[in-house]
């Protein structure tokens, strides 16, 4: 009666090690999640470190092209449209590497008055191709490789500018909102405003 006890005893001290140390690894975890979690002006951006990145309600993960991951992306809904009418959707799609400052619906919504509008129109396709390729450059470049005053070349042409402060990475004075949703071929970086040339 006595080893049988003992034995119950082993038994319920194991139990009761084991889920405290479950309590702890949960815990670590939610705090190591508010700690990687991004800052951002935009209240869907949520990041995971290893399996992805949530923007817009959906997991960007590195098994999908930069296309494929903006397709999942609510907040990226205008910029896939306009992807679409410019046909930059199969450059996109392609080998690359590229990486994308790529502007949230926010960004396009202080665009002025009936301004997105006329930049969908087919007559206005060359114009927002530039615009948008303005936010692309060649090669793969996280913000652990973006340092202060370096200077990128976007696909428009034009030169893009990146400050570092504090942590903080700007492209042309625009802040990165959300950074590295790495896709199989490039980066997605997001932004919530345009960059201007």
């Amino acid at each position: 009666m006595k080893t049988t006890n003992k034995t119950l005893s082993l038994v319920a001290l194991a139990i009761s090690i084991w889920c405290l140390a479950c309590n702890n690894s949960s815990t670590n975890n939610s705090a190591s999640s508010a700690v990687d979690a991004p800052t951002s002006d935009s209240a869907n951006y949520v990041s995971t470190a290893d399996s992805g990145v949530m923007v817009g309600a959906a997991m960007m993960v590195p098994q999908k092209t930069i296309v494929q991951n903006l397709v999942g992306s609510s907040a990226h809904s205008v910029l896939l449209t306009a992807i679409k009418k410019a046909n930059l959707e199969e450059t996109l799609a392609g080998k690359g590497p590229f990486t994308i400052f790529a502007p949230s619906n926010t960004a396009f919504n202080n665009l002025p008055n009936g301004k997105l509008e006329d930049l969908l129109k087919p007559e206005n396709k060359s114009e927002l191709s530039k615009l948008l390729t303005n936010h692309i450059v060649s090669g793969n470049y996280k913000t652990a490789d973006l340092k202060d005053g370096m200077e990128l070349q976007s696909l428009a042409g034009n030169i893009l500018k990146v400050s570092v402060k504090d942590g903080l990475v700007k492209v042309n004075n625009v802040k990165i909102s959300l950074a590295d949703a790495i896709s199989n071929n490039g980066v997605i970086h997001v932004v919530d405003a345009l960059l201007q040339p």
